[in-house]
């Protein structure tokens, strides 16, 4: 089996939860699941004829997620919620309560449905009320990896970066990676130890940021030079990525 997350050219929501699963594991200590079990409780897509694909994966994700006590790599609160007003129902709710990330009744014959976004009305009394902030994700499957990008950490170093600046960075960091992937909404660039993702915002699908992940580094010579050039355009670091941002003396 390949030690790469992203590797292969086959497309589809099976092969993309394939990655997931994969991705969750390695850069995320997600502990594998050796039996993947489709939930009883569906909450309201029970209502429906057939369940999109994409949105059985995500809900036993969750629940494998929860049952491993690993729910810190999404931060927010997985809950089928239905805002029957807006004809939504919410996969993802904001820890603050304030967000909801949900999938149209309009995308529900899709296998992977794209997710929209529902901010608080604070201008208003009645808890029903939400502002649609329009569509944040092409898919479930991009989705989810842009979320868990937001909270990736790898103890030996991790970085949430700027989205690059136009320039050369792109044919140079392809050079040095093994893999590429593109998605919507993500760009993957994977080595055996280390990975960056430029990823949409999930909150706004126009801005960009950049995750930057290595295993085992025990000093910055450990990451590839087209990565360190990047560290340059700010962010927050962990690790060896704190040693290489830190102000020279």
């Amino acid at each position: 089996m390949s030690g790469f997350c992203f590797d292969g050219s086959d497309e589809g929501w099976l092969e993309d939860w394939r990655r997931i699963w994969k991705f969750s594991k390695k850069w995320c200590g997600v502990p594998a699941a050796t039996n993947i079990d489709m939930l009883d409780d569906l909450g309201w897509f029970k209502t429906l004829e057939t369940v999109p694909p994409s949105i059985l994966q995500w809900l036993a994700f969750c629940d494998h997620l929860k049952s491993t006590s690993r729910m810190a790599v999404l931060r927010d609160n997985p809950r089928i919620e239905r805002l029957e007003k807006y004809k939504a129902t919410s996969l993802l709710l904001q820890g603050e309560g304030d967000f909801h990330w949900v999938v149209l009744d309009a995308d529900l014959h899709k296998s992977d449905p794209p997710i929209s976004g529902f901010s608080t009305n604070y201008n208003s009394d009645d808890p029903t009320d939400w502002i649609y902030c329009g569509q944040v994700a092409e898919n479930l499957t991009s989705f989810v990896i842009q979320h868990m990008c937001h909270f990736m950490y790898s103890s030996a170093g991790s970085a949430i970066l700027n989205s690059p600046d136009e320039g050369t960075w792109y044919e140079e960091m392809t050079a040095c990676f093994d893999v590429t992937y593109i998605r919507p909404g993500l760009h993957v660039f994977e080595k055996p130890e280390v990975v960056a993702i430029i990823f949409n915002d999930v909150f706004d699908k126009a801005q960009k940021h950049m995750s930057l992940s290595i295993l085992n580094a025990r000093s910055v010579n450990d990451i590839p030079d087209c990565a360190k050039k990047l560290i340059t355009n700010g962010g927050a670091f962990s690790g060896v990525f704190a040693e290489l941002a830190r102000p020279s003396s």
